[in-house]
Order: structure tokens, then C-alpha cells, then sequence
């Protein structure tokens, strides 16, 4: 997903708006259940972001089906992208948001990689370490990844842990990669 300026600006309105009334995580919430609820419905989508149909009529629709369910933000974001025919935007917009959001909590999502899963066990561990390493709260996706070989990789934010064999395989390359081209 690229951040458009655009979305950013969105995001960032919607996100001091949530944060003057002390609703970062529902407003956040909201969101993504309204990503959820305009994907699960393509024809919604389409009637929404059709060239043809009207901006009027995308309002109609929207407030129809989401009056009264949302807080007046996340309509006002709404309307703002119809009326102004960025709609496309809003799966980046909740993106922004959420590492907006995220920021503010000192939340790193992060990823670790493996040959096997890892225990319950070891995630929390690998978590409390790496929470204590940023000073915030690390949050780990897992993903199996043969290609490692053997250990694990990390990577929240720009901080990357390689612990991996092949990792380790490739630094020895390179360093046998440098030796001989110094002739040695």
C-alpha cells in the first residue's frame, strides 16, 4: 500500500480529532470495520466509487446504511472523500491511522520469522525483549519461512535481527567474497 499526502492529511485530521475527544482506539476501531464492512460488500463499493454515480447519491447510500453505527469523525471523514472523490483513499487513510495511533501508544509491530512455529512461550519472551529494547510494546507477526534454514528473523521497524542460518551463510560469503578480493 503507497501513503499518498493526501491520505496522510486525512489521516492525521481524523487522528487529532479522535484524540481531542480521547477516542484513538474507537474512532481506530471504527475504521477498520468500515474497510471490513465496504470490502465484504463489493457491489457497495462499486455503486460508491462509480464515476457515474453522483456524489449526492454515494451520501445517500452512506448514511443510509452507516447512520447512527458511526461517530460523527469517521461520517465526516467519510463525506470529505466522497465529496472530494478520494474514496480510493481510505484503506491508506486507515493505514495511516493505525500506525498514527500506534505511535502515540509506543506500539512497534514488528515480524519474526521461522523454520518451525514458535511456542506461545518463546513470542512472549522474543516480545518482552524486544519491548524492553525500544522502550515500547512490541507486537510480533509470525510467519514460517523455510529459506532460514535454521533460528529466526526479526524486523520492527528499521531494527532487523538476523539469528538466521542462512543469514549467517551469507555474511560468511561476503566476508570470504571480500578476503579474496584483496588478494589474499
Amino acid at each position: 500500500m503507497t501513503e499518498s499526502r493526501v491520505a496522510k492529511r486525512y489521516a492525521e485530521a481524523i487522528f487529532r480529532a479522535a484524540q481531542d475527544r480521547r477516542a484513538v482506539d474507537e474512532i481506530g476501531g471504527e475504521l477498520i470495520d468500515l474497510s471490513h464492512a465496504i470490502e465484504a460488500v463489493p457491489e457497495a463499493r462499486a455503486m460508491i466509487k462509480h464515476p457515474e454515480v453522483p456524489p449526492e447519491r454515494s451520501l445517500e447510500i452512506l448514511n443510509r446504511v452507516f447512520s447512527g453505527e458511526l461517530e460523527p469523525e469517521t461520517m465526516g471523514l467519510l463525506r470529505l472523500l466522497v465529496e472530494r472523490g478520494r474514496l480510493e483513499e481510505l484503506e491508506n487513510v486507515i493505514e495511516i491511522y493505525r500506525q498514527l495511533a500506534d505511535e502515540a501508544a509506543r506500539i512497534h509491530r514488528g515480524e519474526v520469522r521461522s523454520v518451525v512455529p514458535l511456542s506461545e512461550a518463546q513470542m512472549a519472551r522474543l516480545q518482552a525483549a524486544l519491548s524492553r529494547h525500544t522502550g515500547g510494546t512490541v507486537t510480533l507477526e509470525s510467519r514460517l519461512d523455510p529459506s532460514l534454514l535454521a533460528g529466526i528473523w526479526v524486523r520492527v521497524g528499521d531494527y532487523v535481527l538476523d539469528a538466521s542460518a542462512s543469514g549467517r551463510l551469507e555474511t560468511l560469503r561476503q566476508t570470504l567474497m571480500e578476503v579474496r578480493g584483496q588478494g589474499l
